[in-house]
């Protein structure tokens, strides 16, 4: 454990941050990162394991005696274990600025702002989600802050490992099969299915160990029956480092954007960074860095680009070999000389038949992963063009449960109401293709004008380089599945799907400053859909066309066996 830390502390150095602030921060950055990965049932084992020792294991984090605990804020899954710390503490303060007002555990709730108006012994964080964890940090001092990893750091070196780990019982799994491979992310990604699957079929043995519950993909994904196809288990933070520790036959892939959401930060990249090298330094394999797209691209937090290039760069020189799920133009071999193997793999979609079309009239679209600004994503804010699309006729079949979903369509004028058709989300992924095979085209309209132009905020070459790249390398799932299902797809001009679809398959659109279709007299007027559908290749997007390809790259990190 120490030595990770280390190993945290090292990487912030590098990026010039001072060793006293490199120790506090790499403390939060793991700290912050493993709170991520806690549900309801990791927090109900946490604190059975510590039982009457919570007070104990409180002091021995934050260093001193504790009077006066504030507690923030307060989740409804929070609520189960108050009682605990209610009993063990002198001194309890709930505060949650939504909850202020209410009796919780017989205590009043109150609002943040009173709250922090008082001292405290130590500060609980109450919440695992990310964004918020990290704005009650900021108002937390670091020293005073305890976390659920902390708290399950004293009970780790208390208890000391369990004998029969789960690391224990994977390891020899793996050590017992012959082409093994292990995916290490924080949570089951459905996109990555079809590649896990496909491998499986080729003969690896695919071993993918996620770090947050599976109960929601396990039960969205039983039609795939993909659990009892794959050796998914879940490991906690120690299990997992001694996984790597100890794992020396199979080449381990780091899915390390998954770890940690920027939320188009760049300074939250810097926690990142730091937290995925110390991964990767901790393997002991080979080990394989699996990106979605060239770099983690972020719209603010500038004056941290340059700390954030360096230690990008420098994860990229710790691992053996790079993963790519989006087209590179060779921006990695121009700036890393050694020769280290570099792989553009996309994620392709499952072969499936198609349905046959859908039998109302009228021209009916696919949208899928997004395109009402869900998830704080600026690029893909356009409801001015989905609006557009109900407007000129079409259909829009739009697979989310999204509030932005929600409201956008109950805000439709009575006309358009039922031109849009809003879908629950398909997490297995060749229902999805199955399903939407049944429409005429595919929607990828996005606005690439907030990510384009970013390379002005880096001094570095390859800083710039990869911002310049990266509008015109990244390519969203969303046009692979379109394509794999037999539909054209209505996709920003100068993006790289268009090359995948070719030119009679794409069908370009060019989006305005408030996110509607430009031109639409001149976009729509001369496209033929019929004849744009005759024109795609199905096979060009599936994954068993190019899954050869990515297991003989595999197979060269692979330890030979007798």
């Amino acid at each position: 454990m120490d030595s990770f830390i280390s190993s945290v502390v090292d990487v912030l150095i590098s990026a010039g941050i001072d060793a006293t602030s490199a120790k506090m921060q790499a403390c939060r950055a793991v700290s912050e990162i493993e709170q991520t990965m806690e549900d309801e049932e990791t927090l109900r084992s946490l604190f059975e394991r510590i039982g009457p020792r919570l007070r104990e294991a409180c002091e021995a984090v934050v260093g001193t005696r504790i009077e006066r605990m504030l507690i923030a804020p307060i989740p409804r899954y929070l609520e189960p274990f108050l009682p605990r710390f209610i009993e063990v503490m002198p001194e309890v303060v709930l505060a949650d600025n939504f909850r202020a007002g209410e009796e919780i555990c017989g205590y009043h709730c109150i609002s943040l702002g009173d709250a922090l108006a008082m001292p405290y012994d130590a500060y609980f964080l109450g919440t695992f989600m990310g964004h918020l964890a990290k704005f009650f940090r900021d108002q937390f001092p670091i020293p005073k802050t305890i976390g659920t990893w902390e708290l399950r750091m004293h009970a780790h070196f208390s208890d000391g490992i369990e004998p029969a780990s789960q690391s224990d019982q994977l390891l020899a799994r793996v050590n017992s099969a012959p082409f093994p491979v292990i995916f290490l992310t924080a949570y089951l990604d459905v996109t990555l299915i079809p590649t896990f699957l496909a491998l499986k079929d080729k003969g690896r043995d695919v071993f993918v160990v996620v770090r947050r519950s599976l109960k929601v993909s396990a039960a969205a994904l039983q039609d795939a029956i993909v659990l009892e196809k794959l050796s998914i288990c879940r490991l906690n933070f120690h299990e997992m480092l001694d996984l790597l520790e100890h794992n020396v036959s199979a080449p381990v892939v780091v899915n390390y954007q998954r770890f940690f959401a920027s939320n188009w930060d760049i300074k939250n990249t810097i926690f990142l960074f730091a937290y995925s090298t110390a991964i990767l330094n901790a393997t002991k394999s080979k080990k394989i860095l699996h990106l979605y797209d060239i770099y983690n691209v972020c719209t603010h937090g500038f004056e941290w680009a340059d700390k954030a290039s360096s230690l990008y760069y420098q994860m990229l020189v710790t691992a053996d070999a790079i993963l790519v799920n989006s087209e590179t133009f060779g921006v990695f071999d121009e700036f890393e000389s050694r020769g280290k193997p570099i792989l553009s793999f996309l994620r392709y979609a499952p072969k499936v038949e198609s349905l046959p079309r859908v039998a109302d009239n009228g021209m009916h679209i696919a949208c899928i992963t997004g395109f009402l600004g869900e998830y704080d994503d600026i690029t893909r804010a356009t409801n001015r063009a989905i609006l557009s699309l109900l407007r000129r006729g079409f259909h829009v079949h739009y697979y989310a449960d999204s509030m932005n979903a929600k409201d956008f369509h109950r805000g439709l004028a009575v006309d358009y109401q039922d031109k849009f058709h809003l879908h629950a989300p398909i997490s297995d992924q060749a229902a999805l293709v199955r399903e939407i095979s049944q429409y005429d085209a595919g929607w990828l309209g996005i606005d690439i004008r907030p990510v384009t132009g970013l390379e002005k905020y880096f001094s570095s070459e390859f800083g710039k380089k990869l911002a310049s790249v990266f509008p015109i390398s990244t390519c969203a799932t969303a046009a692979l599945y379109y394509g794999a299902a037999g539909l054209p797809a209505f996709v920003t001009e100068g993006t790289y799907p268009l090359r995948l679809f070719g030119q009679d398959g794409g069908l370009p659109v060019r989006l305005t400053t408030d996110g509607d279709i430009a031109e639409q007299e001149l976009t729509f007027g001369p496209i033929d859909i019929f004849a744009a559908k005759r024109e795609v290749t199905r096979e060009r997007f599936m994954i068993d066309t190019h899954i050869e390809k990515l297991d003989r790259w595999i197979e060269q990190f692979s330890i030979k066996k007798i």
